[in-house]
């Protein structure tokens, strides 16, 4: 089975556990995307408080590297540099209202290499989960320092010096750049720190069965 197939698989299995275990408990009403939907950055729609229905993407750190660990980062994609596609979190043609960022915790199914570890059904303990506005956090970043045509200015910058890796971490902001040769894609990526995200998140959740 292809890494490909296995990370999708796992996020079927992340999804079916938010379907049981957040939307039909904390939400009024939800209903899971089209394949065009999902193509246009949207996973689902629920029903939440008073906003009515919203648009949500499911953004989860579903590889096995990234199952059981505290990890205290996520990355927004700024763009695709290999493709030269923008990246969903400035893509204004996506219909993405929210976020649900997602932390797995999960049994492990076996004693060998971590990609064994993890192979689908996954058996899941526990989701950690922010719903995060897409304007809040683009305003934030702005209100940083870095309106959208800054943010693809760095990227170019790095594009250019053929940059790896960090880029432009500064002690006092509340991100960072990392920019990726090795991968297909190329993505340049800011990495936002995971307490400043819990702040800025319309609610967080701890989703257990």
């Amino acid at each position: 089975m292809s890494f490909f197939v296995k990370d999708f698989q796992r996020e079927q299995n992340i999804a079916d556990f938010l379907d049981k275990n957040l939307y039909l408990k904390r939400f009024s009403s939800f209903r899971r995307a089209s394949r065009e939907d999902q193509l246009n950055g949207v996973d689902i729609y629920c029903h939440w408080d008073n906003l009515g229905e919203i648009a949500i993407d499911e953004k989860s750190n579903s590889s096995p590297r990234y199952i059981n660990k505290f990890i205290p980062t996520f990355a927004f994609e700024i763009q695709n540099t290999s493709s030269g596609k923008i990246g969903w979190l400035l893509n204004e043609s996506l219909k993405t209202e929210y976020w649900l960022l997602i932390y797995v915790w999960a049994t492990p199914s076996g004693n060998g290499p971590i990609w064994q570890q993890f192979n689908p059904p996954l058996d899941i303990t526990k989701l950690h989960c922010s719903l995060l506005k897409k304007d809040k956090l683009i305003s934030f970043i702005a209100d940083n320092g870095y309106t959208k045509e800054q943010l693809m200015q760095e990227c170019s910058r790095a594009v250019s010096n053929n940059s790896e890796g960090v880029i432009k971490k500064d002690p006092k902001k509340p991100f960072y750049f990392y920019y990726t040769t090795r991968l297909t894609e190329k993505p340049f990526n800011i990495i936002m720190k995971r307490d400043v995200l819990f702040k800025l998140a319309e609610e967080n959740f701890e989703v257990t069965p």
